[in-house]
């Protein structure tokens, strides 16, 4: 049987080639900062395909304990991830963001 899961916060980002290995960088240090957030039960980054731009793609999946834990990490954290992203790599990265059930 499988166990219950929280909902998943995902983002996925779009970086120019120029910055990938910053960038790929940048996730792996914020994986493990936000492992460190008791609402996040797990966090992750995957490699994606390329958008019609070339731009590389990578997706981080948060999932956290419940509803309110979401409603608290997206009134909160996602802001600063979104904050830090774009002042780390000015029009290099987009980011769109949605909640997975």
């Amino acid at each position: 049987m499988a166990e219950k899961s929280g909902p998943i916060y995902e983002v996925r980002v779009l970086v120019d080639r120029d910055a990938v290995a910053d960038c790929d960088a940048w996730l792996e240090e914020h994986v493990r900062e936000t492992l460190r957030v008791a609402a996040v039960t797990d966090c992750y980054v995957s490699s994606v395909a390329a958008d019609e731009a070339g731009r590389a793609g990578r997706i981080c999946h948060y999932t956290l304990q419940d509803d309110d834990a979401l409603d608290d990490f997206l009134g909160t954290f996602s802001a600063q991830i979104e904050h830090e992203l774009s002042s780390r790599f000015p029009d290099q990265v987009s980011f769109p963001g949605r909640v997975v059930r």
